[in-house]
C-alpha cells in the first residue's frame, strides 16, 4: 500500500490546542493526522520553528481539514493561538490575494 502524501495544515505552540484539534476536530471527522513536534530541542533540525508543533493530514483532505479547523476556531473551540493553512478542497495551497 502506497504511503499517503501528508501536508501540514495547522500550527500552535500550545500542546493542548494541538491535542484538541486532533481529538475533537480531525478524529471526529475521520481525517487521519500526524503531529510533527519541531519545537526547540538540543539538536538543530531543518525547518524548525521555535516552540512550533504542527499537524499534517493527507494532502487530498487538506481543504476539508482546514475548513473544519477554521470552523472550530470561529466557534471558540480552538484558541487564536494557532495558525491554519489555506488549502483548496483539491489539496492545493491557495494563494494569498
Amino acid at each position: 500500500m502506497a504511503e499517503e502524501e501528508m501536508t501540514e495544515v495547522f500550527r500552535s505552540s500550545d500542546p493542548a490546542v494541538i491535542q484538541f484539534a486532533v481529538d475533537e476536530v480531525l478524529n471526529q471527522a475521520e481525517i487521519p493526522s500526524e503531529v510533527h513536534n519541531r519545537s526547540s530541542s538540543v539538536f538543530p533540525t531543518p525547518n524548525a520553528t521555535p516552540g512550533a508543533i504542527f499537524i499534517a493530514v493527507p494532502k487530498d483532505l487538506a481543504g476539508e481539514a482546514c475548513d473544519l479547523l477554521r470552523d472550530a476556531q470561529f466557534e471558540g473551540a480552538l484558541s487564536d493561538n494557532c495558525d491554519i493553512a489555506n488549502f483548496t478542497d483539491e489539496g492545493e495551497e491557495a494563494s494569498a490575494e
